[in-house]
């Protein structure tokens, strides 16, 4: 049976083997010197006479908690890789029966680009190929593919059909990656239709030139003395300057020129007194390029936390506490044995999987230096904080009195009054024992 480790050096997942003989030395052999990727290397130890196996478990995330609502692609994807392992393992004479099919013991990748297994390499503990094929069933059924609700059916269908493997799912996955990559090429926008009618409309702007021009020829005839009409330039005539100012009209009108308005409010802001504008820190080259405000402001980091003065010890008990995270609450549990802090266990978050996981690696320290004035985790800042803040909130329960004779309290002499009668008591410690006298 596996078992998570986790003391003042490094968290491990280690597996206890009844008897030495039971032991594949070949698979022993493989995963020590030439692991493949998609497997956790392991360590032998021999403690006390019993032989003991250890897994570091690293480099990604734990199946469980990864979300249950993706893409169709995405779940191809992640399936696929969930699978390749079994088909691949025959070439480092691995058996495939031996991968450990436990959501908390298979890792995934960044981006769901590699996935990891753990491989018990003894003779006793092996899956069957229904416990293999219900274990994969079981995974699709609580998979929501959110582009494709049907999709989880028709896996079912494929994998709980008669003489179905591993193998009919794994090539019935790989069709539909292929499929969805030659998919046709989407229609063409509309815009290739608007940019048909531009084009149409350009070609016949030399047409309607023409004709606007024999339009204004008979009126030019009637004229005796050159005047220059309204709106011509001086020194050009009016014929030449019409077809000028035709063209651009057109082209104005066919891409929506707007200088006229543009001159008119030119005007207006020239006889408008200036206003200094004022420096804008960040600006860019020589003031001109301005940085853009960012639309959505990244969290700020949070505020160091203070050291606080702690007791030389606490009761004996478990204690639970919560802190503020970067979600939510944290809450763990604290066990004091001795005076001394024994376990810290999350129980509880509402931050993302990955800082959390990262975040707890600040109990180790904790509990290494028996003190809540410890660094932070970087990289999950918020998270390992929350946790920090928890202890501290779960060990201030622990600094009451006791019957026991343990308190945490450091040596002194203390008043008080009882019966209204004033006391003088000294208060001392010695060999964890509480010691009076008056």
């Amino acid at each position: 049976m596996l078992t998570d480790v986790s003391d003042a050096n490094k968290s491990y997942t280690k597996l206890e083997v009844a008897e030495k003989s039971d032991l594949d030395l070949i698979a022993v052999k493989v995963l020590r010197k030439d692991c493949p990727d998609f497997l956790f290397p392991l360590k032998m130890m021999e403690i006390d006479g019993e032989t003991e196996i250890r897994y570091e478990l690293t480099d990604g995330v734990r199946f469980c908690y990864m979300p249950t609502q993706m893409k169709k692609r995405e779940f191809i994807e992640l399936l696929t890789n969930l699978i390749q392992p079994f088909k691949a393992c025959s070439d480092w004479f691995l058996d495939y029966h031996n991968f450990v099919l436990d959501e908390n013991y298979i890792l995934v990748g960044k981006n769901e680009q590699s996935v990891k297994y753990i491989y018990v390499p003894t003779k006793s503990q092996t899956n069957s190929d229904q416990e293999i094929i219900s274990f994969f069933a079981g995974l699709i059924l609580k998979m929501d593919i959110k582009d494709d609700q049907s999709y989880t059916v028709d896996l079912l269908r494929v994998i709980k059909s008669s003489n179905a493997n591993l193998m009919t799912l794994l090539e019935h996955l790989q069709k539909d990656h292929v499929e969805k990559k030659a998919a046709p090429l989407a229609p063409p926008k509309p815009a290739e239709d608007h940019m048909k009618k531009i084009v149409s409309f350009v070609q016949d702007i030399p047409e309607k030139m023409a004709e606007k021009k024999e339009k204004q020829e008979p009126v030019k005839a009637e004229k005796k003395t050159p005047v220059r009409e309204q709106g011509t330039r001086p020194g050009i005539s009016s014929g030449a300057y019409g077809k000028s100012d035709e063209e651009n009209r057109l082209i104005n009108n066919l891409f929506g020129d707007d200088e006229p308005d543009k001159k008119k409010d030119r005007k207006k802001k020239e006889k408008q007194p200036k206003e200094k504008a004022p420096k804008e820190k960040g600006a860019g080259l020589f003031g001109f390029l301005k940085g853009k405000k960012k639309e959505e402001e990244e969290p700020e980091e949070p505020e160091e936390l203070e050291d606080i003065k702690e007791p030389d010890a606490w009761l004996d008990g478990v204690y639970t506490g919560s802190g503020s995270g970067f979600g939510g609450d944290v809450k763990v549990e604290v066990t004091v044995q001795d005076g001394k802090i024994a376990s810290i266990k999350v129980l509880s978050h509402k931050d993302g999987s990955s800082y959390m996981s990262k975040a707890k690696s600040v109990i180790n320290r904790i509990i290494s230096k028996q003190t809540t004035n410890v660094d932070t985790v970087s990289g999950a800042t918020f998270s390992s904080q929350g946790i920090i803040k928890a202890v501290r909130n779960a060990l201030s329960k622990a600094s009451g009195t006791s019957n026991t004779g343990k308190m945490p309290y450091p040596e002194g002499i203390y008043y008080g009054t009882a019966q209204r009668h004033p006391m003088t008591m000294h208060i001392w410690k010695k060999q964890k024992q509480l010691h009076l006298m008056w």
